[in-house]
């Protein structure tokens, strides 16, 4: 029997004089109910747990749905910090009192409870059957069993709270759905790491969780090891170094590091603290030194760098300090693809090489940097200008190899020369001189040893530098650096820095050209001539022309002195200033030069102009039809018309890819010369094809990665698994069962690290798998009666009973629905198609996602036609029994379903029956389902549950600063009378003394007689 709690009535006849007679009972609650916190007075608005009870989509969290015939509701005072959870029945009577501090609903003839952080289970009288002992607990199948977690770890147990069954950690689950004999179990698999270099793969132990490169974003990676951790409890377990052939090198054990460590082979930065500070400690875990550090990064084999509160310190392989700092000058140059580090403070430059003595270099400087393996010092001009190149910080003092040898002179030393001075340009006075000056012989040569006097004078633009994007063989032309002059009051020419350590100009030099595209340099004269220098400053090209365009594949166009019809008359020349013939055809119609080709126009045989390419150096044309459209070559490629269709065409005028495509291809360069190119009629799916024109691989998506060591992750086209593709052999090694974004690259390309990941599989009611942890998910979970789940892989969907067998292969994709034998299909057409086991089609309705399937229920499926944004109902027989008029329509429980019509009935909701009619008028600020004959609802600014008919068996708000439950008829079930407290309603009253007789109170009419549940939810059932 129902307990039953006492109630209290309050006379409010001074607000029921205002009533409208249809709305008694919410009138009746506004002389002291409150629903938002908002609208308290100041003093009350102290309830945060209840700020969200009254809004959409945030009241599910206070009052659940209707179960087993009980709701668990959430009640208590806002001066509580904590509310308290109690159950009501279907007539709207509370039947557990509030007393668990949160609840779940009940599920065979059990509930889930929390008494403080711990949860248990309760029976229908409230009373406890299983202690309150577990972090998390779900609810019971029809077994006797349910899922829990203790200590971060699920287990089966029974009805009695033994554990039947207890799962490895990084399992979890939410548990058995109520009807469900299986539940969806998640388990996360062992980490992985691929050894780009090698192509092996380091496959952890069971026992492991996590692998990290390191720690520090700085340090140093080895690849023969990897830091791992031993999986508990939320994340808790320690770290180890594992090797690259699966065996310990420290355990987690020895080591006891409680962040990933990071090891040179010899000592290891660990941390034991739980402030997160770090030590130096041997591998068989014996703390060396005893000093904590906030950081310790390991910069080279040998080498740690420690910052603490105070300052930074930089240790050798025997901890002896080679540096101490206490601001903040120091500067830590390395990057995961070097195997050295510098260091550098303003006074002194530290080199360090893996496993070799240290290179201090006492030498004072404004700025380092490293560019190719160089080490660059810069100081601070003497004239204190700004005035540098390509953001080099001041003027070079010395250059460096990694081993500490300088490229330049000594710093001390003397210019032996004068540096040669600027010659003036000539001016007006020299017009009848101007075809002398012209004429005249180059100044000479001057080479000097690269001193810091000289270099005082010079900003410098480095040329040596993996900034600029050009390849190794265009570069090899230029020498290390340009320089130019930076003092008007002492003129010099703009010479070269060579990587002999040589300063190379000439008096009457007036410019100095490094083309973008790499190639020769180019050096213009006072007397506006100019020619082509090679990487050691000789003339590759005299300076005899008067100008010159930057070499394309070792040819030039050159203008003459005698030229007048500008660039139209230039003539072609090579590396070494030779004039090369071509045929009259090729130089008259010639559009562009580039990678030693002319491409040129002229017609073919049918008369028609097209674009062809002639070979300099063989001296033949390469391309005999020509082509509509030719673009630009880059980096050996270029996009090229033919016929209509558009292909990729290499600089031997051989197509990489066969003209097969409407439009021009996406291209781009990937390291080693291999061209990723997308593929015809798809802007997502690529291709790749090394220099040669031959393809790499098969189709693939269009995140492609360079991994170094000519392999890349790639995402195959075919079943969008993560794979390593190598360029060098074909070979590709996949994944399958990891997605892309749990792939991260460490330390110079070294490691490929792949997490552990989720994957979702079934089991019983016994704790079996059922359905093993392959996939990536249920979608949906089995729909019943007809037991059928679409189960979700890295592969593709297919259908699976609840045996885990395999059904219905050619409706691989299609979703089951709930309660109806159909399934949805949606095609590549656009359409959504309804149809049976057969895969016969039951009716097709326009648009993607036009039917919902996850609302299907009692016989009836939620469509939505197009882009209409209109709902109705479709029946199992592809009828359409309740046209799309619906704004919004929920799926049918009970026989209702929630509706918004907004032409008829504004933003009120209200529950339509089978016939499409509303049988719950329009009236509610927002709905939910319903279940078991009831549904939680708000209707004027009031919280409450209302049955089928859409009368209110209980209402919810705030009264004398507690939540409140109030009947239809006035009484207020919760809380007790003793605990209602108003002294403003108090007043109220009192005032009301001196008002009018107020006139009979409205007699409550009596509830709406509630229909009887079905046999199988009857409480009790």
């Amino acid at each position: 029997m129902t307990a039953r709690f006492p109630t209290i009535t309050f006379p409010f006849m001074r607000c029921r004089q205002q009533l409208r007679p249809l709305r008694r009972s919410a009138a009746w609650l506004a002389a002291g109910l409150w629903i938002g916190l908002g609208q308290m007075p100041a003093a009350q608005a102290n309830g945060d747990w209840y700020a969200g009870c009254s809004r959409e989509g945030e009241a599910a969290y206070c009052y659940r749905p209707f179960a087993e015939g009980l709701a668990a509701v959430q009640l208590g005072s806002l001066q509580e910090y904590h509310p308290t959870w109690g159950y009501l029945n279907r007539e709207g009577e509370l039947a557990i009192a509030p007393a668990f501090d949160d609840a779940e609903s009940f599920q065979n003839g059990l509930a889930a409870a929390a008494r403080g952080d711990k949860w248990g289970y309760i029976d229908r009288t409230g009373a406890w059957v299983i202690d309150a002992a577990f972090e998390r607990a779900t609810g019971f199948n029809a077994a006797g069993t349910a899922i829990v977690e203790m200590e971060d770890r699920i287990e089966l147990i029974d009805r009695r709270g033994q554990t039947v069954k207890a799962f490895p950690l990084g399992t979890r689950s939410r548990g058995f759905r109520p009807g469900q004999e299986l539940a969806m179990v998640e388990q996360e698999s062992a980490p992985l790491a691929w050894h780009i270099a090698s192509g092996r793969l380091l496959r952890a132990p069971d026992s492991v969780g996590a692998l990290e490169a390191g720690y520090g974003r700085d340090s140093w990676v080895s690849p023969q090891w990897l830091a791992a951790q031993t999986r508990q409890a939320n994340y808790r377990g320690r770290w180890g170094l594992l090797k690259q052939d699966g065996n310990w090198l420290a355990t987690p054990e020895v080591l006891q590091s409680r962040l990933a460590p990071v090891s040179d082979g010899k000592l290891a930065a660990i941390s034991r603290e739980e402030s997160h500070q770090w030590q130096l400690a041997d591998l068989q875990g014996k703390i060396v030194k005893d000093t904590l550090y906030a950081t310790l990064d390991l910069l080279a084999p040998g080498y740690w760098l420690g910052r603490n509160h105070q300052g930074t310190e930089l240790l050798d392989a025997n901890l002896q300090r080679l540096g101490h700092w206490s601001g903040d000058d120091l500067r830590v140059q390395r990057k995961p693809e070097w195997d050295f580090a510098v260091v550098s403070d303003g006074q002194a430059i530290h080199i360090l090489n893996d496993g070799q003595p240290a290179i201090s270099l006492a030498l004072a400087h404004q700025a380092v940097r490293v560019w190719d393996e160089r080490i660059w010092v810069f100081s601070e001009s003497p004239a204190g200008t700004s005035r540098y190149g390509l953001g080099e910080p001041g003027v070079l003092a010395q250059v460096y190899d990694r081993r500490g040898q300088p490229l330049l002179a000594r710093a001390q030393d003397k210019t032996p020369g004068a540096a040669p001075a600027a010659q003036d340009a000539p001016g007006a006075a020299d017009a009848d001189n101007a075809d002398q000056d012209q004429a005249a012989a180059p100044a000479p040569l001057v080479r000097q040893p690269a001193t810091r006097d000289l270099l005082d004078g010079y900003a410098v633009r480095v040329l040596s530098d993996d900034r600029q994007r050009v390849s190794d063989a265009a570069r090899s032309f230029w020498p290390l650096a340009i320089l130019n002059p930076i003092n008007d009051e002492r003129p010099l020419p703009p010479a070269i820095l060579t990587a002999a350590g040589e300063i190379v100009s000439a008096a009457d030099w007036r410019n100095i050209q490094a083309s973008d595209e790499g190639g020769p340099l180019l050096v213009t004269l006072e007397n506006q001539h100019t020619g082509a220098l090679d990487a050691q400053g000789n003339w590759l090209v005299e300076p005899d022309y008067r100008d010159l365009e930057a070499f394309r594949g070792g040819y030039t166009r050159a203008l003459l002195d005698d030229s007048r019809d500008g660039w139209r008359s230039a003539v072609l020349i090579d590396m070494q200033g030779r004039p090369v013939e071509l045929p009259a055809k090729v130089a008259d119609g010639m559009v562009r030069l580039e990678d030693g080709l002319v491409a040129y126009r002229a017609e073919n045989s049918h008369g028609q102009e097209r674009i062809f390419l002639w070979d300099i150096a063989a001296g033949r044309d390469i391309s005999a039809e020509g082509f509509q459209e030719l673009q630009a070559f880059d980096e050996g490629y270029a996009r090229a018309q033919q016929k209509g269709k558009w292909g990729l065409l290499g600089t031997q005028g051989k197509w990489l890819v066969p003209p097969s495509q409407q439009y021009a291809p996406s291209v781009r360069r990937l390291p080693g010369g291999v061209l990723q190119v997308e593929e015809a009629g798809s802007s997502s799916q690529v291709r790749l094809y090394r220099p040669d024109g031959s393809t790499v691989g098969p189709l693939l998506n269009e995140e492609v990665r360079h991994l170094g060591h000519g392999k890349f992750l790639v995402s195959l086209a075919e079943n969008k698994a993560a794979a390593v593709l190598d360029v060098n052999t074909g070979k590709v090694s996949a994944l399958p069962e990891h997605p892309s974004q749990n792939l991260s690259v460490a330390g110079a390309d070294t490691w490929l690290l792949v997490r552990g990941d989720y994957r979702t599989g079934a089991i019983d009611a016994k704790g079996n798998w059922r359905i093993a942890p392959t996939l990536s998910d249920f979608n949906p979970f089995f729909v019943q009666p007809a037991g059928l789940a679409r189960a979700v892989g890295t592969g593709g969907s297919y259908l699976v009973d609840e045996q885990g067998k395999k059904v219905l292969p050619a409706l691989g994709d299609a979703r089951p629905l709930n309660e109806m034998d159909r399934l949805v299909l949606y095609d590549q057409e656009g359409d959504s198609l309804l149809v049976n086991r057969a895969g016969q089609v039951i009716t097709r309705v326009e648009g993607d996602y036009s039917l919902e399937a996850e609302s299907a229920s009692e016989g009836l499926l939620p469509y939505s036609p197009g882009r209409s944004h209109k709902y109705g109902f479709l029946d199992a027989a592809g009828k359409r029994v309740i046209g799309a008029y619906f704004d919004k329509l929920g799926p049918m429980k009970d026989g209702r379903a929630a509706a918004l019509r907004r032409e008829r009935a504004g933003k009120a909701y209200g529950y339509i029956d089978r016939s499409g009619r509303y049988a719950i008028l329009p009236d509610f600020t927002w709905v939910s389902d319903f279940s078991e004959g009831r549904a939680l609802v708000r209707r004027e600014r009031l919280v409450q549950y209302i049955d089928t008919s859409g009368a209110a068996i209980a209402y919810f708000g705030v009264l004398c600063n507690h939540v409140a439950v109030i009947t239809p008829d006035d009484r207020v079930l919760w809380p007790a009378a003793d605990k209602l407290q108003c002294p403003d309603l108090v007043k109220d009253a009192a005032d009301s003394r001196a008002d009018p007789p107020p006139p009979e109170p409205v007699r409550a009419q009596a509830p709406a007689p509630v229909p009887a549940p079905p046999a199988a939810l009857a409480p009790g059932a």
